[in-house]
């Protein structure tokens, strides 16, 4: 299986990751690196490439990835797993408006324009994705998250835990049960 990890706002793809390293037990694990104030168009794009690239089967991305992954995911019918995603990037942005330096020590500009171009998470039917939460969250309220994206998806809660994830090796069953694998 091929799978494609989307990192978060103010981050970079990073191969040495946990939860890249665990992915890495369901088959191989690609990544791109996202700047989040460039506008989605352009950022979609880059996503898409890398899917027909590595002939991806499954999208895996946390927070502004999780959001990403369930975007492009239904829009390209390719199955996904958003970990603690963002609700509404239009809304949880709007405090990094201006010119700010990432936690990778890149500087960006994130503006007025680009936030609009981004939508609540796409609640679809027939999409092929879960959701994955951690309790513990300090950034994201999982238990909005929950109440907003149950209904859609299959939504597993883990006890504790944080924003970064701590429960993937965890999650692997569910993933494979999810997708019918059995790699």
């Amino acid at each position: 299986m091929n799978i494609l990890y989307i990192h978060g706002f103010g981050s970079r793809f990073d191969p040495a990751s946990e939860k890249v390293q665990i992915l890495g037990e369901l088959g191989t694990v690609y990544g791109v690196d996202l700047d989040y104030s460039q506008p989605f168009s352009e950022l979609y794009a880059i996503v898409e490439q890398a899917i027909l690239d590595n002939e991806i089967d499954l999208l895996v991305g946390t927070s502004m990835g999780g959001w990403t992954v369930a975007e492009i995911g239904t829009d390209c019918a390719i199955p996904f797993v958003a970990i603690n995603p963002a609700r509404n990037p239009r809304v949880a942005l709007r405090r990094y408006l201006g010119t700010h330096t990432d936690y990778t020590g890149r500087e960006y500009t994130l503006t007025e324009d680009v936030l609009t171009d981004y939508s609540p998470f796409p609640l679809i039917e027939g999409a092929r994705g879960i959701v994955l939460l951690d309790s513990g969250d300090e950034v994201i309220d999982s238990s909005l998250t929950h109440r907003t994206v149950r209904d859609a998806y299959p939504t597993f809660v883990f006890e504790g835990g944080n924003h970064r994830f701590e429960h993937m090796a965890e999650s692997l069953h569910l993933i494979r049960i999810h997708f019918g694998r059995t790699t």
